[in-house]
């Protein structure tokens, strides 16, 4: 009779399965270490504030143009992010409605855009009202509540806030 020889427990083929549970731990471990910094960096990203900024307005002949900073610092890139404007005269009135393309903005840049309100002298603009976002496509396909909410007004403008 053949005596048997004891195993030893140090040698990887005599424990296949530990080894292999071992390995597949590992590897989730790392997996897992590794995605983990990207899926909080796209979620940031996705919460980064969007600054629209009411830079100036300047009289024209026929109305008043209206220049917007846009700074897209730490979000991606947007493809489209159509604002619903209301221009809402000194006496508070509302003068005008506009729907205002503002992108296509890169990732990581700032912007200027213009727009000219047509029968609305600057001396009459008291207040610029963000209503809503009308269209919103980012890179990373926000719906556009989560644009809105990321959106931040401002204004440099003498007098004329730029409110939500």
């Amino acid at each position: 009779m053949r005596r048997k020889e004891p195993r030893d427990h140090r040698h990887p083929q005599h424990r296949p399965m530990r080894h292999g549970a071992t390995l597949l731990a590992s590897a989730w471990w790392i997996a897992t270490a590794a995605l983990a910094p990207d899926s909080a960096l796209a979620t940031e990203a996705q919460t980064a504030p969007v600054r629209i900024e009411l830079n100036k307005l300047e009289a024209q002949p026929n109305g008043c143009r209206v220049y917007f900073l846009i700074e897209n610092a730490k979000g991606p890139a947007i493809k489209t992010l159509k604002l619903d404007l209301f221009v809402m005269g000194r006496d508070g009135v509302v003068e005008k409605r506009l729907a205002v393309e503002t992108a296509p903005i890169a990732a990581s840049k700032t912007i200027v855009k213009l727009f000219d309100l047509a029968g609305v002298p600057c001396d009459r603009v008291g207040k610029v009202l963000l209503n809503d976002v009308m269209t919103c496509d980012e890179a990373a396909q926000a719906p556009a509540g989560i644009c809105l909410d990321r959106v931040q007004t401002a204004s440099r403008a003498p007098e004329v806030p730029f409110v939500r």
